[in-house]
């Protein structure tokens, strides 16, 4: 008793949460360590200019996914964790909520591949040109990240630190044999070899996750496929724009030009087919305005 307070331990429910956190932290930290593994293996095989582009490439890359779905996925967990028991309305939240990322991501990073050249040049100047292609490369294996970081919300949701665990120890079996596999290939392999973990991978987080909420793989790809069709086929046709027409031009003028036209026709193309997801998108900055205006 302290103050007058009764306290209580409660065994069963320390050891839940002591494996729990044993797991998401062991999950975390084999993470970390692979993170690293394509630095240091880049840095061991390769130059260390290479490197460097590599890097520079990836953090670029990374700039709008993470601040977009990682933004998201902040709000998303303690949002899927009230949901746990309901597996129905947990299902509708985890399809809306990436409808709208993918919505988002998709033509965000195509928008990447189509201005690599200019945006490098313009931000980091000629000498890291060679980086552009990395660039491009990264920015194709970024789009499926709000799978990735969305199914194993559902698994830490769930309470199954367990599965996530699993999951973790098996990607990265299969990221050290894609990598021992691609290495032969030159370095624009291992880069490519990314991209191949990137999409084996969503196979693998999906796995558990399809089961527990009935959403398979297939039917989450099938949902966001508009989205990353339409993103791929209007970058093909601003990217023709700005090689035949917008390429005589100040990299600043590329950029602008490219992105709002691409902009105008992604987003455009989308009110004029009704998409779903672009009345979702207005509901939700709707309802974040009625919240702060209260």
């Amino acid at each position: 008793m302290i103050g007058g307070l009764v306290l209580f331990f409660d065994l069963e429910r320390f050891k839940y949460h002591f494996s729990f956190g044993v797991k998401i932290t062991a999950s975390a930290l084999l993470d970390t360590i692979f993170n690293n593994l394509y630095n240091i293996i880049i840095g061991k095989r390769f130059s260390t200019e290479q490197l460097g582009y590599y890097n520079r490439a990836d953090s670029l890359k990374q700039l709008p996914i993470n601040n977009i779905a990682g933004a998201l996925n902040r709000v998303t967990f303690p949002l899927f964790s009230k949901l746990a028991h309901d597996d129905i309305a947990l299902k509708k939240y985890y399809k809306t909520i990436l409808l709208v990322v993918m919505f988002l991501i998709a033509p965000v990073s195509v928008l990447m591949v189509v201005v690599a050249e200019p945006l490098i040049r313009f931000l980091l100047t000629e000498k890291w040109l060679p980086s552009v292609q990395y660039f491009q490369i990264l920015s194709i294996g970024g789009i499926f990240f709000p799978i990735h970081a969305y199914n194993l919300n559902i698994l830490q949701a769930k309470g199954r630190s367990d599965l996530y665990l699993r999951i973790e120890v098996f990607k990265k079996v299969v990221i050290v044999l894609v990598i021992i596999s691609c290495i032969q290939f030159g370095m624009l392999g291992l880069v490519w070899g990314s991209v191949l973990i990137s999409i084996i991978t969503v196979f693998i987080n999906t796995y558990y996750t399809s089961k527990f909420i009935d959403y398979s793989i297939i039917n989450q790809l099938l949902d966001i496929m508009p989205s990353i069709l339409k993103a791929i086929i209007i970058g093909v046709i601003v990217y023709m724009l700005d090689q035949y027409i917008f390429i005589q031009m100040l990299d600043i003028y590329r950029l602008i030009f490219s992105s709002i036209i691409y902009l105008t026709i992604y987003f455009g193309l989308a009110f004029l087919l009704k998409s779903k997801e672009i009345f979702i998108l207005l509901d939700l900055i709707k309802g974040r305005r009625n919240k702060a205006s209260e």
